[in-house]
């Protein structure tokens, strides 16, 4: 038994070393320097495209913020699609912003489907833009958004990401910021001052957000439209697409929209089944085609974006390997003490909980990381984060039950509508006259 014991502790240790170097480079990332301002002075025309289906009162703040922009309204466009003639947006949006389009598309069945209807709309028509940028109809943009999405231009590059910040936090009340909510926003520095960043400074494929994310006139021609249909998660598409095709991306963090979060763990885990459902999809869809790419031209540049891509996923399986671990360890150790063998008791518990401290340990790890990295935007005190710094690991083990339920399962999940934040109450109208918006 002893012997036994031994092997799951060398497994254990060969699985963490493998990790560590395995991972490494993605922890580096962590460590980016936020590049200086840029100022572009050419004024670019610009397109503000946000799909609205059924979104109702929820786009009003949206639309308050883009009237407080600092960029010249002359120089760029909102275009709003709805699914219904019906939807009350429409009367909202034309009262709000005058010389807006909106564009009823009734077939809409996915985020993708309606992008693609707009922007062909465009495209038949006679007006030109230099760029294109997608904002989700929850969202809020900071005061200088579109100034400095147009700044961001001045790199050359054909995709564009910006900064996200949790909107739940500009709004007052327990009920909108929740421990699931608040979860949801560490998210976001994850993905961006924790990796876009470096990613956008090493000229890598960064992580495409399919909301505060800019694309140039150039590839919108190119596609004849949006392209990227064929799952939920039309910005992951369009992340492996950068891959395949070598389009250059950038990661502007002086740009800042602010996203809504889910308030239950209900309707967090219907986005996130959603979400990762696709990504799995497009993973099928597209780690051939990109293997197929680095075998031909042996491009190093292909194969750290597909490292760029591709590295969560030796956490998935570390993470699981350290489980079985534990569980194996849990089993035996229980088994042992209804033998009397408390020796090999003690030393099965002590495997089980090391895994678990290890798991646990990591995600705390992360969560701390995240929080210094979001900085103001977390507007908590200090036990606040102190307590979403320790109860993180809980959300995010959650997630990886989700993450293991999508392999399982085909992309059959729904473009359904998913509850918002209730904007109709009195605390609407203090949200959009805070200097901070």
């Amino acid at each position: 038994m002893t012997l036994f014991y031994y092997t799951l502790w060398y497994l254990l240790a060969i699985a963490t070393i493998w990790f560590l170097i395995r991972y490494s480079k993605r922890i580096s990332y962590w460590f980016a320097r936020k590049p200086k301002k840029v100022v572009n002075e050419k004024k670019n025309r610009l397109a503000i495209i946000v799909p609205a289906r059924n979104e109702g009162k929820t786009i009003i703040p949206l639309l308050e913020s883009i009237n407080n922009q600092t960029y010249s309204k002359d120089l760029f466009t909102v275009h709003v699609i709805v699914k219904e003639e019906t939807d009350c947006a429409i009367d909202i949006v034309k009262s709000m912003v005058p010389n807006s389009k909106i564009y009823v598309d009734k077939e809409q069945d996915r985020k993708g489907h309606a992008l693609d209807y707009a922007l062909k709309a465009i495209l038949n028509s006679n007006e030109e833009y230099d760029a294109f940028i997608f904002v989700d109809a929850d969202c809020v943009l900071d005061n200088n958004f579109v100034e400095e999405m147009n700044n961001s231009l001045v790199h050359n590059c054909d995709v564009y990401n910006s900064r996200l910040a949790v909107k739940n936090y500009l709004l007052d009340g327990k009920k909108v910021n929740t421990w699931a909510s608040k979860c949801n926003g560490l998210m976001w520095p994850l993905l961006n001052e924790m990796g876009n960043q470096a990613k956008s400074n090493r000229g890598l494929v960064t992580m495409t957000t399919g909301t505060g994310l800019m694309i140039t006139n150039k590839l919108i021609k190119e596609w004849n439209g949006w392209p990227f249909d064929k799952t939920m998660t039309e910005d992951i598409e369009l992340q492996r697409t950068c891959v395949l095709k070598n389009y250059k991306c950038y990661y502007n963090p002086y740009a800042l929209v602010y996203v809504e979060e889910a308030t239950s763990l209900k309707v967090t885990n219907v986005r996130r089944q959603r979400w990762l459902s696709g990504v799995v999809k497009c993973d099928r869809m597209f780690r051939g085609p990109i293997d197929d790419l680095i075998e031909k031209t042996d491009s190093k540049s292909v194969k750290k974006n597909k490292y760029a891509c591709y590295n969560l996923y030796c956490t998935y399986w570390y993470y699981a390997t350290v489980l079985i671990i534990g569980l194996i360890g849990l089993i035996i150790g229980t088994l042992s003490f209804f033998n009397m063998d408390f020796l090999s008791n003690f030393h099965g518990y002590q495997i089980f909980f090391t895994c678990c401290g290890i798991i646990y340990g990591s995600f705390m790890f992360i969560a701390l990381w995240a929080v210094c990295a979001q900085g103001k935007y977390i507007k908590q005190n200090f036990f606040q984060k102190v307590w979403l710094i320790i109860s993180f690991p809980i959300f995010q083990i959650m997630y990886y039950v989700v993450m293991f339920n999508a392999f399982f399962r085909d992309d059959s999940c729904s473009w359904d509508e998913v509850k918002r934040v209730d904007f109709s109450s009195t605390i609407a109208s203090d949200v959009m006259s805070r200097k901070d918006f």
